[in-house]
């Protein structure tokens, strides 16, 4: 989901929208903890 609090980047959607047209997908999934995430108190 994106919504209007900027917490995701805008310019992430060419590469999101690359990802599905150049590459065949119908889906393409983003994630800020794709790389892992160490969140005290919040668990994954």
């Amino acid at each position: 989901e994106m919504d209007a609090d900027f917490s995701h980047d805008p310019n992430d959607l060419p590469r999101l929208y690359a990802a599905c047209s150049d590459g065949g997908y119908d889906v393409a999934v983003g994630s800020r903890y794709s790389t892992g995430v160490n969140v005290v108190n919040w668990p994954m």
